[in-house]
């Protein structure tokens, strides 16, 4: 009976990536709605390498500020600076070159916006920030990007 099983899941279970998919949709870590959504990103590109896009953008995230503000008092608790940071980050794929952030403000606590980044040649990266929220997808553009516009310079 166990062969039966087996023998009936593999035929019609052809490839892992139709096992795995659902499994990540119940789990809730899917991105294929937000990877659909990038026709309607938000886009910027930037004279930078993708590492260092990446991580300007974790940075954004709460609970960094709370780690910086320890290591500051460390230092010299007299010059103190803690920002608030602007959401949190639910997956980082630094592999795969995406980001997936909730908890923006204003807007549902589980709303997802994913922050997708691509190189087009190897002086520059393009971040595409996409939501089924047009409002959260909005609100991240204007963090995300204006924290890189004051780190990084735009190609030409």
């Amino acid at each position: 009976m166990n062969i039966i099983c087996v023998v009936c899941l593999l035929v019609f279970m052809p490839g892992c990536a139709q096992i795995i998919e659902p499994v990540k949709v119940i789990w809730g870590s899917s991105t294929r709605a937000l990877e659909h959504a990038r026709v309607d990103a938000i886009s910027q590109t930037y004279k930078r390498s993708l590492n260092d896009c990446f991580d300007a953008v974790v940075s954004l995230q709460r609970g960094r500020d709370d780690q910086m503000a320890n290591d500051q008092i460390d230092n010299d608790p007299a010059e103190i600076t803690v920002s608030k940071g602007h959401f949190d980050i639910f997956i980082n794929n630094r592999k795969k070159h995406h980001i997936v952030v909730m908890g923006i403000e204003g807007n549902v606590e589980t709303t997802e916006v994913g922050i997708f980044f691509s190189q087009p040649n190897l002086t520059t990266v393009k971040l595409e920030i996409t939501s089924l929220s047009s409002s959260a997808k909005r609100k991240v553009a204007q963090i995300v990007f204006d924290e890189l516009d004051s780190r990084f310079s735009k190609p030409q």
